[in-house]
């Protein structure tokens, strides 16, 4: 048995990551992006602990320096998975690529160790554990250094962070103009998002003195007990999306949409040839402001969906609300 909370805290994150991903991928294709991101974490979090406080020599040679640069990918899925939450789409372009950068860049340094053997790395992993002054030597192994692989994953997942946080808001003007079972869906998607920003935000402060008090300090006993604190606050901030998620899995269905219809479309240059113009000279929409049935009925169809939570039914379809509103 490992005796080792910031492993066990790690290997429940990675299990609640799965069954959020196992029970929501065939109808939300968005918790793939943040089941990724969690699993990332406690890989991340799992390879520390071992350091910090010793562990399977074995284990620590699997996961260290091997997953380092999923490190730099993990504030991309992150961003990925608010995007898709605010646009309720997991439409990939071009220029989505480039954030693909940082990850390559760090594989490509990595590319030597990879090709080390087993014995090389289980006596690099061995001569770590709880050994400070070899940790901090250990970039001999790898094309960049330990500071800069330190202060560097922090830094890029704030950038990330601050990026979702613009992305959150250039949904308040659709916020401010909304109301009713919609307005509550906004804002629970924004107070939700807002939320994650902040967790994840107090966390990358913590990892950024965590590296300073690593490196700069030098009393040993004083760096154990607040790097040791650390991982476990960080730990236990991360354990609580998955069960964030669990209990309020609405968050996963992202911001009401309004998509343009052809009769919109067709509004802008005149109906088609043969197609009568309406009595009252105006177009017709489907945008919930100007449709009183399309009001009515989204209504019913929040107000079914908050109150009797069809979505937890894995083989729930809209067929079911047909049913249910017929």
């Amino acid at each position: 048995m490992i005796d080792n909370y910031v492993i066990q805290i790690s290997v429940l994150i990675i299990f609640l990551a799965f069954v959020l991903f196992y029970h929501l991928y065939k109808s939300n294709k968005n918790i793939l992006f943040l089941s990724s991101f969690l699993v990332i974490y406690a890989i991340q979090s799992a390879s520390t602990g071992l350091v910090i406080h010793g562990g399977p020599v074995w284990l620590l040679a699997i996961l260290f320096v091997h997953f380092i640069p999923l490190y730099y990918l993990s504030p991309v899925l992150f961003y990925f998975s608010v995007r898709a939450s605010l646009t309720d789409s997991m439409e990939f372009k071009k220029r989505d690529l480039l954030h693909l950068i940082p990850f390559l860049v760090i594989l490509i340094a990595t590319v030597p160790y990879y090709f080390k053997g087993y014995d090389y790395k289980y006596e690099l992993a061995s001569g770590i554990m709880n050994n400070f002054g070899f940790y901090q030597d250990y970039d001999r192994a790898i094309k960049y250094t330990i500071q800069f692989n330190q202060f560097a994953r922090p830094v890029v997942f704030l950038g990330y962070l601050a990026a979702s946080l613009v992305s959150a808001h250039r949904f308040l003007p659709k916020y401010r103009s909304s109301y009713g079972p919609v307005l509550k869906q906004y804002r629970f998607q924004l107070r939700s998002i807002y939320l994650a920003v902040l967790v994840f935000s107090i966390q990358s402060i913590i990892q950024l003195i965590l590296s300073v008090v690593f490196f700069y300090s030098g009393a040993e006993p004083l760096r154990v007990d607040y790097i040791s604190f650390m991982l476990y606050l960080s730990g236990i901030l991360y354990l609580g999306i998955p069960f964030y998620i669990l209990i309020s899995p609405r968050f996963l269905y992202g911001m009401p949409q309004v998509v343009e219809t052809d009769a919109e479309a067709d509004s802008e240059t005149g109906p088609p040839e043969g197609h009568a113009i309406p009595m009252d000279g105006r177009p017709k929409t489907n945008h919930f402001t100007e449709n009183e049935n399309f009001n009515r009925l989204s209504e019913e169809i929040m107000e079914y969906i908050h109150t009797e939570k069809p979505f937890l039914n894995e083989k729930f379809s809209v067929v079911d609300i047909c049913t249910r509103l017929k």
